[in-house]
């Protein structure tokens, strides 16, 4: 939807985008369907119907029938005057995704990355998975409004920079937004990665939460979260709201170096369990986690080994565990006792399978808070990015940029 009381508008171009919105809203509408709508005279209507659809805007579907014998056209979005591009970046591959404006899927393309992601293996795995995804698809004259991208850390919207980048320190204060649009050509929208998953979340699973927490737990050493508000996305004053990785959670840690990485992120990141559990294993410690990953020929533990190790009474799994689950649990409590949300949802490395994850979580948490707040495991995963993904930029291109071809 076109937020008109954003713009400054003439009463004309008010009209042009009130009867756009009224198509865009209702999916399918007629003339009179519009003027119902709208109050607008019959002659506007005519008018500005034939302006949208001479720009290819909008689209004949077809016929209503009516008692009264008159069959006014249907019209609708034309859903391939423009094309989207969503892209998905983590530390070890990119997800590409091509859609029309109703953001169906119409093509995607993976690029993984062998080694930690750096600016030019980033360049390289943008420039092959983008060309492929215009080429491979069987539509025809692509034309990409606009391209999206979810990135972790603060993204600051008027500078088209993105700081404190947990697991990727080589896109630091770079204006990330401009070096990508000198690869691709075209113009780029950037958006923190816990951000589009708590819209996601509230759009498709939530709707009827008014304050939902979304919480990232991510490899190797990111903690993120994403608050929606009133199904608005909240970003605070310097776009920072969410970055719980950055918490403090040791006083030891508060000196003037603080840099990139956040105190709660070095403490309790994936990465630093991960190494902390190699090197007991190492020590003769953790022996039936170590058995449960021979057997399994696992490289690495993950959380599923862990809680498997647990439940066989691996008690200095347990102990190395709980350590770092007491820490996630604290800024839980943090976030339940600033925001009070109807609910948290949990995600990235942790699973819906993850049970014994999840209710020691919840047993710390009601230690902190004394009450049993509604703590889930996100049940749709990394597609809830998606779907923020899609619906920030249908929204950045209805204001941004189909609003101002309608009315120029």
């Amino acid at each position: 939807m076109i937020d008109i009381n954003k713009l400054n508008l003439s009463a004309k171009e008010q009209n042009i985008l009130k009867i756009l919105n009224t198509i865009i809203n209702n999916g399918e509408a007629s003339s009179i369907d519009i003027g119902k709508g709208t109050n607008l005279s019959v002659s506007t209507i005519s008018r500005v119907l034939n302006l949208l659809k001479n720009k290819g805007i909008i689209i004949n579907v077809g016929k209503e029938q009516t008692d009264i014998g008159r069959h006014p056209e249907i019209l609708r979005l034309n859903s391939d005057f423009g094309h989207i591009v969503f892209i998905d970046i983590y530390h070890e591959k990119i997800i590409s995704y091509l859609t029309n404006l109703d953001g169906k899927i119409l093509d995607t393309e993976e690029y993984h990355f062998e080694q930690g992601l750096n600016l030019e293996l980033f360049k390289q795995g943008l420039t092959t998975a983008y060309s492929k995804l215009l080429k491979n698809t069987e539509y025809s004259n692509i034309n990409v409004l606009a391209v999206g991208m979810s990135v972790p850390g603060v993204v600051n919207e008027s500078s088209n920079t993105v700081s404190r980048i947990p697991n990727i320190f080589s896109f630091d204060e770079i204006n990330l937004s401009d070096y990508i649009e000198n690869i691709i050509d075209a113009p780029v929208v950037l958006c923190n990665e816990s951000s589009l998953s708590a819209i996601g979340l509230a759009y498709e699973v939530y709707p009827d939460r008014n304050i939902l927490v979304y919480i990232a737990i991510t490899e190797p050493t990111g903690i993120g979260a994403g608050i929606v508000i009133d199904g608005k996305p909240h970003k605070g004053a310097t776009n920072a709201a969410g970055e719980i990785g950055s918490m403090f959670v040791d006083v030891d840690d508060f000196n003037d170096d603080h840099s990139s990485v956040g105190c709660m992120e070095s403490n309790a990141g994936v990465g630093k369990l991960l190494t902390e559990l190699n090197d007991a294993m190492g020590n003769g410690k953790a022996v039936k986690l170590k058995s449960l990953m021979e057997k399994q020929g696992a490289q690495k533990a993950s959380i599923d080994l862990i809680e498997q190790a647990i439940q066989m009474m691996d008690y200095d799994v347990q102990e190395i565990y709980d350590r770092y689950i007491k820490i996630w649990a604290l800024s839980i409590i943090n976030v339940i006792m600033l925001l009070d949300p109807d609910i948290i949802v949990l995600g990235g490395k942790i699973k819906p399978n993850n049970q014994v994850t999840l209710e020691k979580i919840k047993y710390f948490v009601r230690k902190g808070t004394y009450t049993e707040p509604d703590i889930r495991i996100s049940e749709i995963g990394s597609r809830a990015t998606l779907i923020g993904g899609l619906n920030m930029m249908r929204s950045h291109i209805f204001n941004n940029i189909l609003a101002d071809i309608a009315i120029n």
